[in-house]
């Protein structure tokens, strides 16, 4: 979302991803998000129904994260910001976790106490096929872990970023 570290959006930028999700929504496809800090007053989950994203689920364009689902063998499981992770998955299935935590690619920097290293969170939650990661804003890959990092360049820091997706089958 536009607006850094603010839960808020203006009104003509919502309207703008209705319009792209509805596209998207003609394609059969599901789209889901979860809550980050920035997109909660506060950064705190006990505000989401003062979010965008509330918005969004609401008008029924999207699905805000909460628990999870399972689909053709692959089981999804949405952890927002502030939620703790409890290893929940399905023995047989492909065991994907989708979670608004602060991962690193190799070292966690001294001043992010609760970060992990892809390794370490690999090796905590080893029940997961897959562990999508969202919070850090630069992107990386590892065995197990996708980062995408943020969509928009939102400081200066960012100046040689490029925004990256992962699309997989």
């Amino acid at each position: 979302f536009p607006s850094h570290d603010k839960h808020e959006n203006p009104t003509w930028f919502l309207n703008k991803v209705i319009a792209c999700i509805e596209d998207a929504n003609q394609l059969d496809v599901c789209i889901t998000a979860i809550a980050g800090n920035h997109d909660l007053r506060y950064h705190s989950l006990d505000n989401i129904t003062e979010s965008s994203l509330w918005i969004l689920d609401k008008a029924r364009v999207m699905d805000v994260g909460y628990g999870g689902f399972e689909k053709d063998g692959v089981s999804f499981y949405f952890y927002n910001f502030g939620e703790d992770i409890d290893g929940n998955h399905k023995p047989g299935n492909f065991n994907v976790l989708v979670t608004h935590t602060p991962v690193f690619a190799d070292e966690v920097p001294f001043y992010m106490k609760g970060a992990y290293t892809a390794k370490e969170l690999e090796e905590k939650y080893p029940m997961y096929d897959l562990i999508l990661t969202g919070d850090i804003h630069n992107h990386f890959i590892s065995d197990k872990v996708i980062n995408p990092g943020s969509m928009l360049r939102l400081t200066s820091a960012q100046k040689g970023h490029r925004p990256c997706f992962v699309t997989g089958k």
